[in-house]
């Protein structure tokens, strides 16, 4: 679980960036992609 929580948090500091491809990229491999859609959505 530790390793997904890296990757999501890595995810965010790319849609700080606006490296929207990374972030999907790193998003894709954590578990809750309805909790990313929600924050594409919002964002």
């Amino acid at each position: 679980m530790e390793d997904a929580e890296k990757l999501f948090e890595f995810g965010l500091e790319c849609v700080e960036k606006e490296n929207f491809d990374e972030a999907f990229e790193h998003f894709s491999k954590t578990a809750d992609m309805g909790f990313i859609q929600g924050v594409f959505c919002v964002g």
